[in-house]
């Protein structure tokens, strides 16, 4: 049998899966892989359930490489990542769908399986009890009987994915490149951290948050750097700049510290060395 690298998150022992808890059901312990669409670009993709625990699957392969695990290697070098993953993100566009929103009504209330109901993916239903201790966060609820009935709250979601946004930028500023990220003014963090969001989240939600944190489209941006080229280098009072591609800024200035670590490291170690012509030199009497 083919053996293969798997990373996952959360505790990983023997096979890679942490063993149940006494109190645990077996069967809603074991992983499950689900085929769901894509939360930005409706595409199929793979992630992983365990419990309530969704966790998103990709996989990465080298030019060249293997594993050494324990006494054999594994001559196949990739490596399957899974990396946790909010199911709202994935329920937001099915959340959005659903709502059936008109100029005349806020949209209509739905239970979770009817949000989740789709026919090219079935695996959505899983997700039923994975989602609902959430849906609060972005829906307003009604409970008619047993039942609970979801309509998307677009406050809700603006609010909510701000939190996502402060999150991601304390996490930025306490990572290892911090200092990068410190040096950001309040736009550009927040330019970044959109960005990063653009791996979940559709375009209109992304608009609404360079709206709230007054963040320019990639097209304002464009023609700011149109305008600026055309006149002196030094902008007039009243006048800002264009604003660098956070990310570039963030990877130049981690690449500057970089080489400005190596040249001290560089001169330390030239301070103690002899120079060549040193050994060819004739001995002092």
């Amino acid at each position: 049998m083919d053996c293969r690298v798997l990373i996952a998150y959360g505790d990983v022992a023997g096979a890679g899966i942490s063993a149940p808890t006494p109190s645990c059901d077996r069967q809603e312990w074991a992983p499950q892989q689900l085929l769901l669409p894509h939360p930005t670009t409706g595409q199929q993709a793979c992630f992983l359930l365990q419990g309530s625990s969704l966790q998103e699957v990709n996989w990465f392969k080298p030019d060249y490489g293997s594993w050494f695990v324990n006494d054999m290697v594994i001559q196949d070098g990739g490596m399957t990542m899974c990396t946790p993953c909010d199911p709202l993100f994935v329920a937001l566009p099915l959340l959005a769908a659903a709502r059936q929103e008109t100029e005349d009504s806020a949209g209509r209330f739905c239970v979770t399986e009817h949000i989740l109901e789709s026919e090219p993916y079935p695996d959505l239903l899983r997700l039923a009890g994975c989602i609902a201790p959430s849906l609060e966060l972005i829906c307003d609820s009604k409970q008619v009987g047993t039942d609970m009935f979801y309509r998307l709250n677009t406050a809700k979601v603006k609010g909510w994915l701000c939190c996502k946004i402060e999150c991601l930028q304390t996490g930025l500023k306490q990572s290892a490149l911090g200092q990068a990220f410190q040096d950001m003014d309040s736009v550009q963090l927040a330019a970044y951290c959109i960005a990063m969001l653009a791996e979940y989240v559709q375009e209109q939600w992304l608009a609404e948050l360079r709206d709230i944190y007054q963040v320019p489209s990639s097209g304002e941006e464009n023609q700011a750097s149109q305008a600026q080229s055309s006149q002196d280098s030094i902008p007039m009072p009243g006048q800002k700049r264009p604003r660098f591609d956070p990310k570039e800024l963030a990877k130049k200035r981690a690449k500057e510290a970089k080489e400005e670590a190596k040249r001290h490291a560089m001169a330390k170690e030239a301070s103690t060395m002899r120079s060549i012509s040193s050994f060819f030199a004739k001995p002092k009497k």
